[in-house]
């Protein structure tokens, strides 16, 4: 495995100009999460990804960026559930927690194995569901929940500084809360491989660069979206080499 994801980060980027549209902010930011996640998913495990415009990096790690954005084209700006490969489809944000809350419980009452793992925004956690679905799944116990926070600290187009905030709100509802380098591979699969301890859902908040990977877009509210042009593009295809 690549140890940072500049490699799919260039797939997006020409993906995006060939499309002419694309959330590459966010994509960049979560893409090692991603890696990581699908490297150690086995057959009865399921992703959700709930901050749904950024599809285009799920779309890249399953190999899948053809027609990105184009007329006729099923990869579209939030994932469908009709991409071989994604297994709802999402992008209402705030969903997500729930839905995959819902996924885990079924695996339990049908005494399935497998985990079900989901990738939340760290605007999206100002979504009052995200708590709701959260509390369900303390109270039940689904310690077969993953919840995955990409914390780039840009909810949109403002700052937004989530992780101490939210760690400290996640931990006292009762999961069980971890923190790592979300683009450190080595740590976020040591993270995930952990045993989880405690009957309750695991949320890892992912300290992630929104952007990541390109100077003029990293940490800059101008790029939760858009497709960089000219010198600006030439300067992100050098410096994803």
């Amino acid at each position: 495995m690549d140890k940072n994801g500049n490699k799919y980060r260039i797939k997006m980027l020409e993906a995006a100009v060939k499309g002419d549209r694309g959330h590459l902010g966010g994509a960049f930011s979560c893409i090692e999460i991603l890696m990581a996640v699908h490297a150690m998913m086995r057959k009865n495990d399921t992703f959700v990804l709930s901050k749904g415009h950024s599809a285009i990096a799920l779309y890249a790690i399953l190999n899948d960026l053809e027609g990105f954005c184009t007329d006729g084209s099923y990869l579209t700006e939030h994932p469908s559930g009709l991409v071989p490969g994604i297994k709802l489809t999402t992008g209402s944000l705030g969903h997500g927690i729930g839905i995959a809350a819902g996924i885990a419980l079924a695996k339990q009452l049908n005494n399935e194995d497998g985990r079900t793992y989901v990738l939340v925004g760290d605007g999206e956690c100002m979504e009052g569901s995200v708590y709701e679905a959260v509390m369900f799944a303390v109270l039940r116990k689904l310690d077969n929940l993953t919840i995955i926070l990409d914390s780039n600290g840009i909810m949109s187009t403002q700052f937004f500084p989530s992780a101490i905030r939210y760690a400290k709100i996640f931990a006292s509802i009762g999961c069980n809360l971890e923190e790592v380098d979300g683009h450190n591979l080595n740590a976020l699969q040591d993270v995930l491989q952990k045993d989880n301890l405690g009957a309750s859902p695991r949320f890892i908040v992912a300290h992630t660069v929104k952007g990541k990977g390109v100077s003029f877009m990293e940490n800059n509210v101008l790029w939760h979206n858009g497709v960089p042009k000219g010198e600006q593009l030439e300067t992100a295809r050098k410096e994803l080499q």
